[in-house]
């Protein structure tokens, strides 16, 4: 392989496959969103996925904040 030409996400040690069963309707609705916008399925799940995670590292700091008046 030569330095142009472009590895897959697959192949490519920085990233992991990451697998879940939801809902078929919103597999199906996820799937034809991705077709209409052009992204394949890793950079939508990478998109929705960063938000989610940012909100639950602040639901988890706040949870580990001693509230005042608690003797935890």
């Amino acid at each position: 392989m030569n330095d142009f030409e472009p590895v897959s996400k697959k192949d490519d040690s920085n990233y992991e496959a990451v697998r879940g069963h939801i809902p078929k309707k919103m597999a199906r609705h996820f799937k034809g969103l991705c077709a209409q916008l052009g992204i394949d399925h890793g950079a939508a799940m990478e998109e929705a996925l960063e938000p989610w995670m940012r909100q639950k590292e602040r639901e988890l700091e706040e949870s580990e904040i001693p509230q005042e008046g608690n003797d935890a």
